[in-house]
């Protein structure tokens, strides 16, 4: 990632999920194999976190252009599912944690203590 090889790092992604998949089959559905097909303009690579099955998509985007792209077509493809669109950036510093008030902000990540909403 520092030498800035993103078409490297999409092909591992990519990789990652294959493999996934040939270890369970049950791992992917028609739904998200359209969704890939679908996004597979705008990034270089995409995966499931976790055991897959639906719960969170890793895409990295081609460009920042191809991103907003992404976003736009996420929200409109997306639009009556109850599925969101996480925004999230690499990292320069490595993991930060810092308190905004009732949220926590972790790296990109929002995580809300129990009880907030």
């Amino acid at each position: 990632m520092q030498e800035g090889e993103w078409d490297h790092l999409g092909a591992l992604l990519d990789r990652h999920w294959e493999l996934n998949q040939i270890l369970d089959p049950n791992t992917t559905n028609a739904l998200l194999n359209a969704l890939l097909a679908a996004v597979r303009p705008f990034i270089r690579g995409a995966k499931l976190a976790g055991a897959g099955g639906g719960g969170f998509l890793i895409l990295l985007a081609r460009s920042p252009a191809a991103r907003q792209d992404l976003y736009a077509f996420l929200r409109e493809y997306n639009a009556g599912t109850g599925a969101a669109v996480c925004d999230s950036e690499i990292a320069k510093q490595g993991l930060r944690v810092t308190d905004g008030g009732d949220r926590l902000r972790c790296a990109g990540v929002s995580l809300s203590p129990p009880g907030a909403q």
